[in-house]
């Protein structure tokens, strides 16, 4: 085997490598006094008031990453198996020769990391079953570039004599074992639905871009529309809502976290640190999994959806997993279809009620000044053809109902 076909590599071209400025730091008490440290400098640095305003930012914002670092150290210290060292993830990879991976070589030309992972190689098949598994229990992490090879089968890797040595020393079809370590405020790995594919993203990329070059159509609302929901994706990992069609929407930002920089309008430092307290980015030690959810968008955009209250109860209209509207009141539920699709002035739903009824509703105009948003309904017994007079309900929420409940 040669050297070129052991990792397809070529040599001197730029590495695509970021290293943590706290990789090597696995002390647990040197972390949490560098980070004291870095509180305390920053603390100084902002109350003196003398020094540039851009140093000043970009020290408060290193000791956010720090915080973060910390926290998550605490709390999920071996992520897929991985294990965190400062602001990095460590971790081990196996699969066959040949990899299918472009390993280059710093330009200092004493580390090796991963610039590309190629298709339709064992590489790529393996990160597909690593971002497929959903057994929390089984995951492991996946390979991407930016990632540093730290060792062959247990052998420290410096260079890319180092690796190729390693590596053509295996046959073809054999397993090996790949150590590398991840800087986790590096680029991020998003996964959009099939037939589209993974891609690897710098935290700062718009995530329409990364849609576009994953091959998932979005469509995206006009600029001068509004937001109708058709570019909503959603992470069903943590429950986020990402709007696609928005500039603010990158690959490290979880938008239901932070709507503002408060690093940039922060005032003072207090302000600054309050940052440190809130989980505002994404881990790239997870992939960020992204689905459309018309359901959810639906739900918020659909002006019958809601809790609606009349005099002597209340029903439920919402949307399924398929976007469809269901009424809903105590245990009786129907779909919602419209009354009469050809006659355009007919604009009731109607929802068939097992053992119960026919219910039909429609939005109510309101005046001028009424903030009240109401809806028309009525009901005919089953077997009967006489519609019950309209009743009319408000639109409340779950709290405001159950005063109303204690009133009645």
């Amino acid at each position: 085997m040669t050297r070129s076909t052991a990792c397809r590599q070529r040599r001197g071209a730029p590495a695509i490598l970021a290293v943590g400025l706290l990789g090597l730091l696995s002390c647990h008490s040197a972390f949490l006094a560098s980070f004291k440290r870095s509180r305390e400098l920053a603390a100084s640095t902002i109350a003196r008031g003398s020094v540039d305003k851009d140093k000043a930012k970009s020290d408060a914002e290193s000791l956010v990453e720090m915080g973060k670092g910390l926290k998550k150290m605490a709390r999920d210290p071996r992520p897929r198996g991985g294990k965190r060292v400062g602001t990095e993830v460590w971790f081990d990879a196996t699969l066959p020769l040949p990899l299918g991976l472009r390993l280059d070589e710093a330009p200092s030309g004493d580390m090796v990391g991963v610039s590309e992972v190629y298709e339709d190689s064992n590489a790529e098949a393996y990160n597909r079953a690593v971002l497929a598994e959903t057994d929390t229990e089984k995951q492991k992490n996946w390979i991407q570039p930016g990632d540093r090879l730290r060792a062959v089968n247990g052998k420290t890797v410096s260079t890319q004599d180092d690796a190729v040595t390693l590596l053509t020393a295996q046959e073809p079809g054999e397993t090996i074992t790949l150590s590398l370590s991840r800087d986790i405020r590096g680029a991020l790995t998003v996964v959009f639905p099939e037939p589209a594919r993974s891609v690897v993203v710098y935290p700062k990329s718009k995530l329409r871009d990364a849609a576009k070059m994953a091959g998932h159509e979005v469509e995206i609302c006009p600029e001068d529309g509004g937001c109708k929901g058709t570019c909503w994706h959603t992470c069903d990992s943590t429950g986020d809502i990402y709007q696609l069609c928005i500039d603010e929407c990158t690959a490290s930002v979880r938008p239901s976290s932070t709507v503002k920089q408060r690093l940039s309008v922060a005032e003072n430092f207090n302000d600054m640190m309050g940052v440190y307290n809130e989980e505002n980015t994404w881990d790239n030690t997870e992939p960020l999994v992204l689905r459309p959810c018309p359901e959810i968008a639906n739900q918020f955009f659909n002006p019958h959806v809601g809790l609606w209250y009349y005099d002597t109860g209340r029903y439920r209209v919402q949307c399924d997993e398929e976007g469809c509207l269901v009424f809903e009141e105590g245990e009786v539920q129907g779909k919602l279809i419209p009354d009469d699709e050809e006659d355009e002035s007919n604009d009731w739903l109607v929802a068939e009620l097992p053992d119960a009824g026919t219910i039909r509703i429609r939005r109510k105009a309101s005046g001028f000044f009424d903030n009240w948003e109401e809806m028309e309904s009525q009901f005919k017994n089953t077997g009967s053809d006489e519609w019950t007079d309209i009743l009319t309900s408000r639109k409340t929420d779950e709290a405001t109902a159950r005063i109303l409940d204690n009133l009645t």
